[in-house]
C-alpha cells in the first residue's frame, strides 16, 4: 500500500516508507506536472510501464470518478445560490467552507457545493458533527457522505445522520472518525 499527500502530518508512525509527497495540486490535470511525477513513481514502483494511454486513462477514470459523485450528490450549487438558500452572504458561505461548516469541492478552479448536503434551508441535519473530521479532503469527503455501506444499513452517512435513529447516527460518526484517521472509531 503506498500513501500519497501533499501533507506530512498525514503521515502516521510507520507509513514513511510508503508515503510519496505530492505538491498540492488542482484541475485541470493535463497540464499539472506534479501529479504526472507521482504516477511515474507509482508506475515504478509497481513495474508498470507509464505511456500517454495509461496517464489518459488515469486522468478519465478520476474524471469520471468524481462525475459519478457529483450525479450522486444531486449536482452542485455556486456559493452565490448557496448564500441566498442560506440566507447569508457569500462571505459567510466562504467562512463556513474555510471553519468545516459547509462542504465544497474545486471544479474548474471553483468551489462548488454539493446540494445533497443541503435541506430545505439549512445544512443538513448532523452534518456539524462529522464535516470537521473529514472536509480537508473535499471529494473523499463527498465520496464518503453518498456512498452507502453496510455498516449503516444500507444508507449513506449522509442519510444516517438525517435519521432520528442515535445508533445510526453513532455510527456515521464513528466511521467518519476512522476515516479522519483516528483508527479507534
Amino acid at each position: 500500500m503506498l500513501l500519497v499527500d501533499d501533507s506530512e502530518t498525514a503521515v502516521v508512525p510507520g507509513q514513511r516508507s510508503q508515503w510519496i509527497s505530492i505538491e498540492s495540486f488542482d484541475e485541470p490535470y493535463s497540464h499539472d506536472q506534479e501529479l504526472q511525477r507521482v504516477i511515474g513513481v507509482l508506475v515504478k514502483r509497481a513495474s508498470l510501464p507509464l505511456t500517454t494511454d495509461l496517464w489518459e486513462q488515469l486522468i478519465a477514470k478520476g474524471t469520471a470518478m468524481k462525475q459519478c459523485l457529483l450525479e450522486e450528490s444531486g449536482g452542485t450549487l455556486p456559493a452565490c445560490e448557496v448564500a441566498e438558500l442560506l440566507g447569508v452572504s457569500e462571505a459567510m458561505v466562504n467562512q463556513q467552507r474555510c471553519d468545516s461548516k459547509v462542504l465544497a469541492v474545486q471544479i474548474d478552479g471553483e468551489w462548488r457545493y454539493p446540494r445533497c448536503q443541503f435541506e430545505s434551508r439549512a445544512i443538513s441535519t448532523g452534518l456539524d458533527e462529522v464535516l470537521p473530521l473529514i472536509a480537508a479532503f473535499p471529494w473523499s469527503a463527498l465520496a464518503f457522505l453518498v456512498t452507502s455501506s453496510e455498516e449503516l444499513d444500507g444508507l449513506s452517512p449522509l442519510e444516517a445522520l438525517r435519521t432520528k435513529d442515535p445508533e445510526l447516527r453513532a455510527r456515521a460518526h464513528r466511521m467518519a472518525r476512522i476515516l479522519e484517521g483516528d483508527g479507534y472509531g
